[in-house]
């Protein structure tokens, strides 16, 4: 079995750290009870446990119990690192002789310790950037801190600067100008696209009035078709009414606004200028689906915070270890190793494990030699976004469907769509995946993804209520440009579809990225045990009910955990 050489073993370790960094920030600041510290001191625990001859201290960084060390033995590690960049085969000349120049200064111990604050922020800078733009992070931290004079009385060669200065500047001038025409280019297409959207999609304003359509029920997937052009319907994935009137007293209540009514006029107004319609927010409305932006701009701010204020279980500290230690572990160790690493090392009662288990599956994240062929959407399914549903859902006993197969639809809906993966139990799909590759950058494909996955979600949703399942949800995942967002969608009250967006995550494209899954940690566990409490049948939703009150009382819970069960136990 083949591993790096000693000389990439360090660098990999630390660009798997900086993948980690900014994900794992990301939980910590949405779940807001991890601990989260001041961004200096977050750093430097971050990088003191760049050492692959101890274990623990990742451990002892994720549960945030370490103590703080002094920067000079923080800089003791960026001292190695220079060390390795002035050497390092890959690293460009010019690098190399400013890093051979900067080791000089750490006879110095002033320098030394103040370089470890500069270097950290460099790091934070370059967290996303490629091996290359790191090291050189370094170097320009060091150089920085040299340029200062300061105490150390020294001056390093000012030539190689300036011409990195001026070659920054010519950079800078010329991202700009692009800049420049990439919006100016973005907004005809934009204007184009509106004055397309209204000559062709509504050519005509309906005239009649909401009053005439009393008899339509809004929340059926049968809603009259009478009222609705028939320019709607190919634009829809899903059948409407204008009708906004609302037939009981089931109403989102919140603060004593009544957001129900006030978001029902709102769609009157929509479906009144139906010719003005320009945004995919407002031709979700035609269809009783309200998002974020909607409500953002219709509802007071406080309310509108209401509604989307969801809240993420907290992950195990199993779960976090195991993420941590694998994706360290991958950075420095070949496919054939990492893989049998994940099997006889991870623990299987872990979601997270049952992922990265999945990702060994191929060795497309390890760069075989096919990695960079261009692929179809469905090779991008099956290396980059199939490891995720399987990881969090293959235990529940569902039955996939991977490309090409119709979504099953309520009665009556005679339209057939195809998403790009759906799982069903008992004939009731309760996901939903839409994938576009991110070589794709057309906003008017993703736009249609964008509205028709929420519609898609409303036509599984309404086929479980009809068949009188309790409580119903709907899961729906989003994958464009790289990222994967992750929507919840129910019918808690009439007519009101609400897409709520629990969490979004980037999805990893080589070994050295799986770091990136901290920030998929708290929605895919949230998700997760959603699913498990709307399994078909009584019997499982009673036994999984009877466990997660088992929780409530005879284990200690942090306050956020503690609502979440409650909020889905409601």
């Amino acid at each position: 079995m083949a591993h790096s050489s000693l000389i990439d073993y360090p660098l990999a370790f630390v660009n798997a750290f900086l993948v980690i960094l900014p994900s794992y920030r990301k939980m910590s600041d949405t779940e807001g009870n991890l601990g989260v510290v001041d961004d200096h001191v977050n750093v430097h625990r971050f990088f003191k446990v760049v050492d692959a001859r101890n274990w623990d201290r990742i451990t002892h960084f994720f549960k945030l119990r370490d103590i703080e060390k002094t920067t000079a033995e923080h800089s003791e590690m960026y001292l190695q690192d220079l060390h390795i960049i002035s050497e390092h085969k890959g690293v460009s000349d010019s690098i190399q002789r400013r890093a051979k120049r900067l080791l000089k200064y750490f006879a110095v111990d002033e320098f030394r310790n103040e370089f470890g604050t500069l270097l950290l922020n460099a790091a934070k800078e370059q967290a996303k950037q490629s091996t290359q733009n790191f090291h050189l992070g370094i170097i320009e931290a060091g150089g920085t801190l040299v340029n200062k004079g300061k105490a150390y009385n020294l001056r390093p060669s000012t030539k190689s600067s300036s011409r990195l200065s001026s070659k920054r500047a010519r950079e800078e001038e010329q991202s700009a100008l692009s800049t420049q025409v990439t919006a100016d280019n973005q907004s005809k297409k934009s204007r184009v696209q509106a004055s397309t959207l209204q000559e062709t999609e509504f050519p005509s304003q309906s005239s009649q009035d909401d009053s005439d359509f009393i008899g339509s029920n809004p929340s059926s997937a049968r809603s009259s078709l009478n009222s609705i052009e028939i320019g709607f319907v190919n634009h829809l994935v899903g059948i409407g009414t204008t009708s906004s009137r609302l037939r009981t007293s089931d109403h989102l209540i919140i603060e004593d606004t009544n957001v129900s009514e006030i978001l029902m006029d709102a769609r009157r107004s929509v479906v009144r200028n139906q010719s003005e319609i320009k945004t995919v927010s407002d031709l979700l409305v035609l269809n009783f689906i309200f998002n974020a932006e909607f409500m953002e701009q219709h509802l007071p701010p406080k309310v509108a915070k209401a509604i989307h204020r969801i809240s993420l279980p907290t992950p195990s500290p199993m779960e976090v270890k195991v993420l941590a230690d694998c994706s360290m572990f991958v950075a420095c160790h070949s496919f054939i190793e990492s893989k049998q690493y994940f099997r006889e090392k991870v623990p299987y009662e872990t979601m997270i494990g049952e992922v990265l288990r999945s990702y060994t599956t191929r060795s497309s994240l390890w760069g075989d030699s096919t990695s960079s062929l261009p692929r179809n959407e469905d090779s991008y399914i099956m290396d980059e976004v199939r490891h995720i549903i399987i990881g969090v859902f293959g235990d529940l006993e569902a039955r996939d469907h991977w490309m090409r197969d119709p979504l099953p639809t309520p009665q009556g809906f005679d339209e057939v769509y195809l998403p790009d993966y759906f799982a069903e139990k008992d004939g009731f799909p309760f996901i939903v995946v839409e994938v576009k590759k991110p070589e794709i950058e057309s906003d008017d494909i993703l736009e249609g993804d964008r509205r028709k996955l929420p519609s898609m979600m409303k036509l599984a949703l309404n086929r479980m209520l009809e068949a009188g399942v309790e409580s119903p949800v709907v899961i729906g995942l989003l994958v464009s440009a790289g990222k994967c967002q992750i929507f919840l969608m129910s019918l808690k009250y009439e007519a009101l579809y609400i897409l709520e967006e629990v969490g979004e995550f980037e999805l990893p494209t080589s070994h050295l990225q799986l770091g990136l899954l901290f920030a998929a940690l708290c929605p895919l566990l949230l998700v997760q045990l959603q699913q498990q409490l709307s399994e078909s049948g009584p019997t499982s939703r009673a036994r999984v009910r009877v466990d997660q009150h088992k929780r409530l009382k005879g284990k200690k819970l942090t306050s956020e955990e503690r609502q979440a069960i409650i909020h889905l136990l409601s």
